[in-house]
């Protein structure tokens, strides 16, 4: 299973006591065997990301609910500024992957008056 090519990956971060948190998200691959999402710049994944680098990613639905037997992967994260040039990046491979859907995300999240950033995932 190639996590890449899943519609949507429960993304799993960690407080900073520890506590696993996680979240649905649409991910997209990047070079380097790299995969990459956005979010809301002050979102709560955001801000454990910025505790802990730590994450994991499984096979999800949109709730974030995992089948039985599906392998997590572990890696590590970094938070990208929409104006680095691997925001631009994972972009791109969003609208390639999920067209329509993440041009209405997109629309939305700017209607909400959001500050997107970039998360750049490198499994383990």
């Amino acid at each position: 299973m190639n996590i890449s090519d899943q519609k949507y990956v429960r993304l799993t971060t960690y407080t900073k006591d520890g506590r696993a948190k996680y979240t649905p998200v649409w991910i997209a691959p990047l070079p380097d065997n790299t995969v990459g999402t956005t979010t809301d710049s002050d979102s709560w994944k955001i801000k454990r990301l910025l505790s802990t680098s730590k994450v994991e990613l499984a096979a999800s639905d949109g709730k974030g609910d995992v089948a039985d037997g599906v392998e997590t992967l572990s890696g590590t994260a970094r938070v990208v500024d929409r104006e680095a040039a691997d925001y631009s990046q994972i972009e791109s491979a969003l609208l390639a992957k999920y067209g329509l859907q993440y041009r209405l995300f997109r629309l939305i999240r700017r209607l909400r008056r959001k500050k997107p950033c970039g998360i750049v995932i490198t499994p383990d």
